[in-house]
């Protein structure tokens, strides 16, 4: 089973949306530490436009080359990632 990891900081929407665009990695402080994802997919999930979904690839922190899957809320700048890695 691929363990849930709580975000407890990380950027900005406009800071998310940046560095997703510009193909580089955005850095989430998370209870094991920060981790560095490479999101490939971002969609927002509310009509505020502050929460999102998203996909990516850990490139940095616990669990490098890990699946990523997680839920960001950029007005709290909390969520959670669901790490999976080698299809655990």
């Amino acid at each position: 089973m691929a363990p849930v990891v709580q975000i407890t900081g990380g950027p900005s929407k406009g800071q998310l949306v940046t560095r997703t665009l510009s193909n580089l990695p955005v850095i989430f402080q998370t209870t094991l530490g920060p981790i560095e994802v490479l999101i490939e997919e971002i969609n927002e999930t509310d009509a505020t436009g502050d929460h999102f979904s998203f996909v990516g690839l850990v490139v940095v922190g616990t669990r490098t080359g890990a699946q990523v899957r997680g839920q960001y809320d950029c007005q709290g700048m909390t969520g959670t990632m669901t790490l999976d890695l080698n299809g655990s």
